[in-house]
């Protein structure tokens, strides 16, 4: 079993020696020595599946000892216990999302430079990307799927109502989940090797992006080393570096490059940890609907029966029209309260 002793000697974040019991204490956020031991394994722990980043999220809380006599920290997306002082950590994560494709409006389509108006063949590529550190190199961390390509879109159409993307995001971890969009005006390219090629590309962003913050996710959770950022997975960096602007570095600009098929544009929706723990409260769930007097209604963009809480009602939603054409794109989460075991990575 780990001794008090050899926490004391072991890296804590203080620059000298020696430190004393109540120093000690105070920077495991305890009061024995005897939650300090198990704050030390059950840190480690954390650490070593991704910190603030990986399945847990964010620390919750100090160590607390249970009437059973076990020790447990909350985390944002879950806990970790020991039973006993020499027992190993285990822990759950409690928390997933699903993923609807509630709608894509057509305001306007491409009109080629022309006074009438044109028809678009549409459709769009929609890739799901949990960046989590304690998956790395697991193709979970993203999922892309494509819609049927839909002939004859006018000004005006609702398309690909209600489309179910993901029933549960198993990677979700502190990085809280990206949906990446790429809508794309068929001409006579292979849709599917577009799909393919994206979803190639962002999996090995989001590969990269985890690697890097699972090698610094011990700096990351802490203040002394960090800067200050904890918690904040749009800060974080490595080299100067965000891992995360790897996602939006323009995947499917470059895509659009190699293939006949033209894209409209794109868009990564960000869906913070928080919000899905959020979206997990039946109540609060109730309350992110959009309501039959916002303007997205109220306008006629669409008919009420379409249920929507994403982008949130009250923020700006980005329209898709760099390259002709004007769609808006809506989607339907709901956070999902889970039990699943959370074991460190093997290598």
């Amino acid at each position: 079993m780990r001794t008090l002793s050899s926490i004391a000697n072991s890296k804590t974040g203080f620059s000298g020696r020696p430190i004393s019991m109540r120093q000690l204490l105070n920077k495991m956020q305890v009061n024995s020595a005897a939650k300090a031991i198990a704050a030390y394994d059950i840190n480690d722990f954390h650490r070593r599946i991704g910190g603030s980043f990986g399945p847990l999220g964010s620390p919750g809380g100090s160590v607390v000892r249970l009437g059973d006599g076990s020790y447990q920290r909350g985390f944002q997306l879950g806990f970790a216990n020991m039973k006993t002082l020499d027992a190993p950590v285990a822990a759950q994560k409690l928390y997933s999302a699903s993923v609807i494709l509630s709608a894509i409006k057509c305001l306007d389509t491409f009109s080629g430079g022309f006074l009438t108006t044109h028809t678009d063949s549409t459709y769009a590529v929609i890739s799901l990307i949990c960046v989590n550190p304690n998956g790395a190199s697991q193709d979970v961390l993203v999922t892309t799927m494509r819609t049927p390509i839909q002939d004859n879109v006018k000004p005006g159409a609702i398309i690909f109502e209600g489309i179910t993307l993901a029933n549960t995001t198993p990677m979700l971890g502190g990085y809280g989940l990206a949906i990446h969009v790429a809508l794309w005006r068929h001409v006579d390219g292979d849709a599917d090797k577009i799909a393919d090629q994206i979803h190639s590309a962002l999996n090995d962003a989001a590969d990269k992006a985890a690697a890097a913050m699972a090698a610094n996710s011990a700096a990351a959770d802490d203040t002394s080393t960090s800067g200050g950022t904890v918690g904040s997975v749009s800060n974080f960096s490595v080299g100067g570096i965000k891992p995360v602007d790897l996602l939006t570095a323009g995947i499917a600009n470059w895509v659009a490059q190699f293939f006949a098929d033209k894209l409209i544009d794109q868009h990564t929706f960000m869906v913070s940890a928080g919000d899905i723990v959020d979206l997990a409260d039946q109540t609060k769930y109730v309350a992110s609907l959009y309501q039959r007097g916002d303007p997205v209604y109220a306008s006629g963009e669409l008919t009420p029966d379409i249920r929507i809480n994403w982008p949130p009602s009250q923020d700006p939603n980005p329209s898709f029209s760099a390259n002709g054409g004007n769609y808006r794109v809506y989607f339907l989460i709901q956070g999902h309260e889970i039990t699943t075991i959370v074991t460190p990575p093997t290598s």
